[in-house]
């Protein structure tokens, strides 16, 4: 690891710029940003940590986390602190989503957590958890003119939800977070009805029904631009030969749907050997990939914007935004 630098060395010219560390307790583990924030357009990324945890899967199945799952979070947290120790980093936000919002002995967990890192926790709502990111993709976005245009559809696919919001020039019209992210809809199936042949089928049928409701409001609109966002639109990227380090990839309906065609021939272990991904990965692709089919199908854009940006990165942007005041949140608070 890089020997960091104390900011009185780092040179800042101009406006100061504050450094804070955001930790994210998500379903399949736990990141850390730590940043140098001087405004949206001047932010410095310090450093990056994330570790690997399948606490999400444990809460959805058995309702709450077992102590010895709590004493590994506990853990990831602490050598996060020792990170943020290094760089002399003493502002830091913690925030938790799906997978504490959803256990049954969250209030417990909170309390062994600022016990044994002298951290709190704030667990964040669904509506919440979709802002925070929204906040940084709408930002992003607003500042490419061909976009900005246009009528958009934001679709946000966590572990525990669908978020999808519609954006027409500077006017939010619609916004709907459903409780079908791809844990859920992989919970709802035994695993030997997953591992069925006529599983894409059944799965397709299942989040028909769960979808039919929206599809008359969002016809309604005629939609430019579908912003995929998340996890696992990344693992959707990676199909299409996309690197993570590309901040956007614009892609055509009809390429995500040669991509969606080929896979639903192909077995798991296929997907894994033709992709790299790992096994916990392709199980969430293919909930993914039929949330995507039943939405371009119904809602036919002119274009998919495949992004990079993560939750961390928009909880981090928010922060330092609510932080300082910026116009660009106080528009988009009063927006929603």
């Amino acid at each position: 690891m890089k020997v960091p630098q104390k900011r009185e060395e780092q040179g800042m010219i101009g406006k100061q710029k504050r450094m804070y560390g955001v930790i994210h307790i998500g379903s399949v583990g736990l990141s850390l940003l730590i940043v140098d924030y001087g405004g949206p357009d001047d932010v410095t990324i310090v450093q990056e940590a994330r570790r690997a945890a399948g606490f999400g899967e444990e809460v959805f199945t058995q309702g709450e986390l077992s102590f010895t799952s709590i004493r590994q979070m506990v853990r990831i947290i602490n050598g996060f602190r020792r990170i943020m120790a290094d760089y002399e980093v003493e502002e830091v936000m913690v925030y938790a989503t799906a997978v504490l919002r959803e256990a049954k002995n969250s209030r417990m967990i909170l309390d062994l957590i600022r016990v044994h890192t002298g951290l709190s926790v704030e667990i964040l709502d669904m509506p919440q958890e979709i802002f925070y990111k929204h906040y940084a993709l709408h930002y992003e976005l607003t500042h490419n003119a061909d976009v900005a245009a246009g009528t958009t559809l934001y679709v946000d696919i966590t572990s525990s939800a669908v978020g999808l919001t519609i954006w027409q020039k500077d006017t939010l019209k619609y916004q709907q977070n459903l409780h079908i992210g791809t844990l859920r809809v992989l919970e709802s199936f035994r695993r030997a009805q997953r591992d069925s042949y006529d599983f894409p089928k059944v799965l397709d049928e299942f989040l028909g029904r769960i979808l039919e409701p929206i599809w008359p409001m969002l016809e309604q609109y005629e939609i430019d631009n579908v912003v995929l966002s998340g996890r696992e639109s990344r693992l959707v990227a990676r199909m299409m030969g996309f690197t993570t380090q590309q901040a956007m990839r614009i892609v055509s309906p009809e390429r995500f749907f040669r991509v969606f065609q080929s896979s639903q021939s192909r077995t798991a272990t296929s997907l894994e050997h033709a992709y790299g991904f790992t096994a916990d990965e392709t199980e969430k692709l293919l909930p993914t990939l039929h949330l995507y089919a039943q939405i371009f199908t119904h809602v036919q854009p002119q274009r998919l914007l495949m992004m990079s940006t993560t939750f961390l990165y928009g909880a981090m942007l928010y922060y330092g935004a609510r932080t300082t005041d910026e116009p660009a949140l106080a528009f988009l608070r009063e927006q929603h």
